[in-house]
């Protein structure tokens, strides 16, 4: 990993749009960012962000070094949030998840590409993923269409969230003041 965080360094000095991403990288290598902030899905983009007007070459190289950084997050056990989320979660983010026979199971287990433990460990990981105010869920005092964090609620022994995701604060708390309203396959607490 070290090397690669030197490659990143030495091709970021050159090219500028590769800063981010050796920063992105850094931050989770050294242990300083909270684990619910890292995401998968953050370095794909940045990838592909900030790598658009560089040669071939180093684009190449550059996306060497990021498999290299997601490798070591899986082993650590971060997913790609496409796959921990469920169908329901999906809608609620305004996603698509496809077709799937189980809107509270996680769309990598139905597609068999990832299992229970390491779906619950992934989402642990996560904590929460993002959507607007005002589209299911209302927060008073939040601008409708900013973003808020949803719980990524616990799954059961058979892989189902136990609950419909809730808002949280920027600490991480359940907000308790808030509304829902036609929440796709919504359901009361189990």
């Amino acid at each position: 990993m070290l090397e690669s965080l030197t490659t990143l360094e030495q091709l970021a000095e050159q090219y500028p749009g590769v800063h981010r991403i050796r920063d992105y990288v850094v931050e989770y290598t050294l242990a300083s960012m909270p684990s619910h902030l890292i995401r998968i899905d953050t370095l794909f983009s940045l990838l592909v962000e900030h790598t658009r007007n560089i040669p071939r070459e180093v684009q190449t190289q550059v996306t060497r070094e990021v498999q290299i950084a997601i490798a070591t997050l899986e082993n650590k056990g971060y997913r790609t949030q496409a796959l921990y989320l469920t169908p329901q979660e999906h809608l609620i983010k305004g996603s698509s998840p496809g077709e799937h026979e189980d809107p509270y199971i996680p769309v990598g287990v139905q597609m068999g590409q990832l299992g229970i433990q390491e779906v619950i460990h992934a989402r642990e990981l996560g904590v929460y993923f993002l959507t607007k105010n005002g589209e299911f869920y209302s927060v008073p005092k939040i601008e409708r269409n900013t973003n808020i964090r949803l719980s990524l609620p616990s799954l059961n022994y058979k892989g189902q969230t136990i609950m419909d995701p809730i808002p949280l604060d920027e600490k991480l708390r359940q907000i308790l003041i808030y509304s829902a309203t036609e929440v796709p396959f919504g359901r009361r607490l189990r």
